[in-house]
């Protein structure tokens, strides 16, 4: 199985008509790149154990962070989170009709960690000290959602200034500084794009394609200006269950007159890189992207947060980590 850092991903069901997904953002300019030192995780050793994953991503919503904890801490007692937790707590909700309620039954072993510090690392790999405040149910939809199939996630408070990113022992030699592209790179970039097997197949399989236009992003790394643009393929509403979306995504780095091809993928994440970096000098720049909503047909999909390594072999549409809520709303 591929060995991809965790993805978070949640479920709606309210909706069964084919909603588009949402727009990207277009690039804009970020701070500088700065070499990061320290260790990766700071825990009592009495709380328990980390797992052997050597990359996790922190979703960051409504200006809050969360990490999917499940699957990654093992509490002193071996106890795994559990439905049976789920009280009275009041539901609040945040944006993209995310559900969040307080994991006020939580058994002691998993709450010893709440107060505790955690490492992490930003969007440019420096280090970002963050204290874990909290421990929640996390769903999507309505309050309900909560007892039939959430995600169990820690909140993460960050030191001033600091947006955390992902938790890795890796030292991430380089990251990349997001960067404004002028319109003629964009449009080279969209023709190299669109010339590529994958697309043009893509473009077979979805005539009625009606999800718009691609969305690029641009990074200076090495030197060199990276472009990664990500292209939706879904049919139109009347034929919301056919099958689900498809996304192409690669990046491009302009050396010359014609865009060299990095990399492309075809695994579905929200659209939008909240960083690209190294962590492990082979020199391919490692994804962590954002939120996006898609439907997905008989399913809406809410990504919040995902890591992409392009150097590994691209063996399953759904990378090894990915964690879903997810029920059937059937269609139109």
């Amino acid at each position: 199985m591929r060995q991809l850092g965790l993805i978070l991903v949640v479920a709606a069901t309210q909706s069964t008509s084919c909603k588009q997904p949402e727009r990207a953002a277009s690039a804009t300019s970020s701070d500088a790149v700065a070499t990061p030192a320290g260790d990766a995780a700071v825990l009592d050793a009495a709380a328990g154990t980390w797992g052997d994953r050597d990359m996790m991503v922190v979703a960051e919503l409504d200006g809050r962070w969360f990490v999917a904890i499940e699957d990654w801490y093992r509490p002193a007692d071996g106890s795994k989170p559990s439905t049976d937790w789920v009280g009275a707590a009041p539901v609040s909700e945040l944006g993209h009709r995310i559900m969040l309620q307080a994991a006020a039954h939580a058994p002691a072993a998993w709450r010893t960690i709440v107060g505790q510090p955690l490492a992490t690392r930003a969007a440019d790999g420096t280090a970002c000290a963050t204290t874990i405040t909290g421990l929640f149910w996390l769903a999507t939809s309505n309050a309900a959602e909560i007892e039939n199939d959430p995600t169990f996630v820690a909140e993460l408070r960050p030191e001033a200034g600091c947006a955390p990113v992902v938790i890795t022992p890796r030292p991430i030699v380089r990251a990349g500084t997001r960067i404004a592209v002028n319109a003629a790179e964009l449009k080279r970039v969209a023709t190299a794009f669109r010339a590529l097997p994958a697309y043009r197949a893509l473009s077979r399989e979805y005539p009625d394609d009606a999800s718009g236009d691609a969305a690029a992003w641009g990074f200076r790394f090495d030197d060199v200006t990276r472009v990664v643009i990500v292209k939706w393929f879904a049919h139109p509403v009347e034929r919301s269950c056919h099958p689900a979306p498809r996304m192409l995504r690669a990046e491009y780095a302009l050396t010359g007159t014609t865009p060299r091809l990095e990399w492309q993928s075809q695994i579905i994440l929200a659209p939008e890189p909240r960083a690209l970096f190294d962590s492990n000098g082979d020199g391919v720049m490692e994804q962590v992207t954002g939120v996006a909503t898609v439907d997905g047909g008989m399913t809406m999909y809410t990504y919040l947060v995902g890591y992409l390594d392009p150097a590994l072999p691209e063996d399953d549409e759904t990378p090894d980590g990915t964690m879903a809520v997810s029920r059937y709303g059937g269609c139109d």
